[in-house]
Parts: C-alpha cells; structure tokens; sequence
C-alpha cells in the first residue's frame, strides 16, 4: 500500500511529515522514491500495480 501512496503522492504537492509523524514519514519516503517520474507515469505503474493485485486477490 505505501508503494500505491508514493504514486497518489506524485500527483500532488504536500510537505514532509512531523517527526514522530512515523505513518506520514513512510508515505513521504515511498513518494520521495518515486520523485522524477512524470504523470503519465506514475499513473501507468499505479493502475498496473492495481491491476496486479486486483488478479492476486481475486477483485
């Protein structure tokens, strides 16, 4: 989930986290390592991965 979280993250603009903001900080790492990749891209790598675990699961 936190790997979703980086790619919602790229489509917006949000500040780091409070320090002992420990859930926040994990989103903001997953984001941070998303960093450089465009739009489309993020959304194309996000709807894979949704898609791969909507087969995992059976959703």
């Amino acid at each position: 989930m936190i790997f979703i979280a980086g790619h919602l993250l790229e489509w917006g603009i949000f500040t780091r986290p409070g320090m002992f903001d420990f859930t926040g900080k994990a989103k903001w790492d997953a984001w941070e390592a998303k960093k450089g990749l465009s739009k489309n891209e993020a959304m194309a790598t996000y709807v894979d991965l949704v898609e791969k675990l909507k087969a995992k699961y059976g959703i």
